[in-house]
């Protein structure tokens, strides 16, 4: 006869395989790093470290995603702001998230939070008129700031340059599947520990360790949500 017991036994690789390709996976797809100023070999490094920090320190690259999310709606609403349009009354928190808090203004040309999060990640530069017809690689652009984004906007003489939302999608490169194999591992990772819990069979600290991660990992992709993912050239304004 087969041991009862036999379905709670788990082999040690079992354990380890199961956590740390759920840390890796979670880490890979929740991170935004921001603009590269330099090459894609710069970008994939700087992800590849964001993904360290991401796993050693996950606290705090959720405290920066968390500012840069503040940072964003500010940057949305100053710009929205300043165009024709009534502003609407709306809760706090929806104003992260909602699109329409301008009615005047169309749709069009209204800033989202996807435009707040692509200012603050340096994905706007700005071109010296003489270097227009340059190579791109020798224009050399400084990276366009929130302080300089007011003082252009007060300046009457400039027009910033409409940019659509799906225009901001269409640079940004979020993977749907290796987002979708992320939700899968991480939901089954968790069943399991849940069934576990039912069953008072014991968790071991390698796992607890990788719910908490996972749990954080997943509060921070939702922060991110709609921040550009692998944009790796900014847009140049002249």
């Amino acid at each position: 006869m087969n041991d009862p017991t036999s379905s709670s036994k788990r082999t040690l690789f079992g354990i380890v395989w199961s956590c740390v390709s759920t840390v890796i996976i979670c880490a890979w797809t929740s991170i935004h790093p921001n603009v590269p100023l330099t090459n894609k070999w710069k970008a994939g490094w700087n992800r590849l470290r964001l993904m360290f920090w991401m796993i050693i320190a996950p606290e705090l690259v959720l405290a920066w995603a968390v500012r840069q999310l503040f940072a964003a709606r500010d940057i949305r609403d100053y710009y929205n702001s300043h165009h024709e349009g009534e502003q609407q009354e709306i809760p706090l928190l929806q104003k992260f998230v909602a699109n329409n808090v301008y009615a005047g203004i169309p749709g069009w040309s209204r800033w989202t939070m996807a435009h707040g999060h692509l200012l603050g990640m340096g994905g706007y530069t700005l071109i010296d008129s003489d270097l227009k017809k340059a190579n791109p690689e020798e224009q050399n652009g400084q990276v366009l700031t929130y302080d300089q984004l007011k003082t252009l906007i007060g300046n009457t003489g400039f027009e910033f340059p409409e940019i659509r939302t799906v225009d901001i999608d269409d640079r940004s490169k979020g993977d749907s599947l290796w987002k979708l194999i992320a939700i899968l591992q991480t939901s089954w990772f968790i069943i399991q520990c849940i069934a576990r819990g039912q069953q008072r069979l014991a968790l071991t600290e390698l796992e607890l360790v990788t719910l908490a991660l996972a749990s954080l990992n997943a509060v921070t992709f939702a922060i991110w949500w709609y921040k550009p993912l692998g944009v790796q050239e900014p847009i140049r304004y002249i």
